[in-house]
């Protein structure tokens, strides 16, 4: 029999079985019969781990069971490989994209700059607002388009706040 530490995480983050069950998008009778220690799927033991921010394995006091416990080490190993590929992944996109619009936009500013009278001081409140612009610009293309496709190519890590 193995003994998981569900109820007791759930609790210290003081969360109902209704409200992880929210989170993790499963239903509350999952989260009920993962916690009394019913057999469950790796991949329902995957959504809650990443809900709580931890690896699988981190989930269990202790496994009786050998073959599950295999499954559970290779869960969590591959779960931390894709970990650090996303986390790399995201810091090269920032990296990049920091790089390619500051550039872009001392560019503009050079341009702006040779302007003279009236135009100048318009282009110069356009080029102003668009350092906004452009940075929520590049949110929005993370968060809609980048991650939906992060979570799919490092399906371990969907779910799992990723520091960038």
């Amino acid at each position: 029999m193995s003994k998981n530490l569900v109820s007791k995480i759930r609790k210290e983050k003081r969360l109902t079985q209704e409200q992880l069950a929210e989170k993790c998008g499963l239903s509350t009778r999952t989260i009920q019969r993962l916690e009394v220690g019913e057999d469950t799927s790796m991949e329902t033991l995957n959504i809650v781990s990443n809900v709580f921010g931890l690896t699988v394995s981190e989930l269990f006091e202790n496994i009786g069971d050998n073959e599950m416990e295999q499954n559970i080490i290779n869960m969590t190993n591959e779960q931390i490989q894709q970990l650090r590929s996303r986390e790399l992944t995201q810091s090269l996109f920032k990296r990049l994209t920091l790089f390619s619009f500051i550039t872009i936009m001392l560019v503009l500013g050079s341009f702006i700059a040779k302007f003279s009278g009236n135009l100048e001081v318009g282009l110069a409140f356009v080029w102003f607002f668009s350092w906004f612009l452009g940075f929520s610009l590049i949110k929005i293309i993370r968060i809609k388009w980048l991650c939906p496709y992060w979570d799919r190519k490092y399906p371990l890590t969907k779910g799992v706040d990723v520091k960038h």
